[in-house]
């Protein structure tokens, strides 16, 4: 595989990711599961892992359907994409979660953090594999010698 990506796979990959968001955030459970392979794999912000399409409806299902969910929007953008291991692309991105809420009509920056994505093209279509998600703080920041 090229280190170089085309600016079609580019767009591929931007177009599933923007795809993820719009369907996590309207509540769309099976445009989620939708946007990953069969066996895809993703984790949270908090270490859990959710595997296949049904590990992940599981998850998509549950986020969704608290009360504070509602009203949030996903901002996923920078996106730095390089080849993955094994094939595919690994794309690490910020994102930013904005919340509005509905009793006061306050309008909040929720929490922000950073994720590796690794997105593969199966017949023809770009679909996220692996989708692992980290909070951007102390904690976790992603540079070198923090």
């Amino acid at each position: 595989m090229s280190s170089q990506i085309s600016l079609e796979d580019r767009f591929g990959i931007y177009d599933v990711l923007g795809a993820y968001v719009w369907a996590l955030d309207t509540g769309d459970v099976e445009g989620v599961v939708n946007v990953f392979t069969p066996d895809g794999r993703a984790m949270d912000t908090g270490g859990n892992v959710f595997e296949g399409s049904d590990g992940i409806r599981d998850f998509v299902t549950k986020f969704t359907s608290r009360p504070e969910f509602k009203g949030r929007q996903h901002y996923v953008e920078h996106l730095k994409i390089e080849p993955a291991d094994g094939g595919g692309w690994k794309v690490t991105s910020y994102w930013t979660v904005l919340q509005w809420h509905a009793d006061t009509g306050v309008r909040e920056i929720f929490v922000n953090g950073y994720s590796h994505d690794t997105c593969v093209k199966l017949d023809g279509r770009w679909l996220i594999k692996e989708r692992l998600l980290y909070y951007w703080n102390s904690e976790q920041l992603p540079w070198k010698g923090a």
